[in-house]
């Protein structure tokens, strides 16, 4: 599941930049230095894609998919409750804690 929505964001992103690069009857690329049509657009909208990737797998795709999301959650709620924990299952504060 996770998978399928980093393929989809990835397309996605690559749809918004396909957009902008073929929105030339938006904008008239005659008197823009930085258009498409231009060797500088090309390099700057490449990069621009580049970056917009890179910054779409560092946030959302790597921490997805490398972390497991129950040991995480199982370890913030023992941190959190572990007191509460210590106390139902009738640990000693030595048992608990160590000596």
């Amino acid at each position: 599941m996770v998978a399928i929505s980093g393929v989809s964001l990835v397309f996605a992103v690559l749809g918004m930049k396909d957009y902008t690069m073929s929105s030339d009857w938006w904008t008239s690329s005659d008197n823009y230095d930085y258009s498409y049509d231009s060797f500088a657009g090309t390099i700057t909208y490449i990069l621009f894609t580049f970056i917009s990737l890179v910054n779409l797998s560092l946030f959302t795709l790597f921490p997805t998919s490398l972390l497991k999301t129950s040991v995480v959650v199982n370890g913030f709620v023992y941190k959190k409750y572990s007191e509460e924990f210590r106390k139902e299952y009738e640990f000693t504060d030595r048992e608990w804690y160590g000596e």
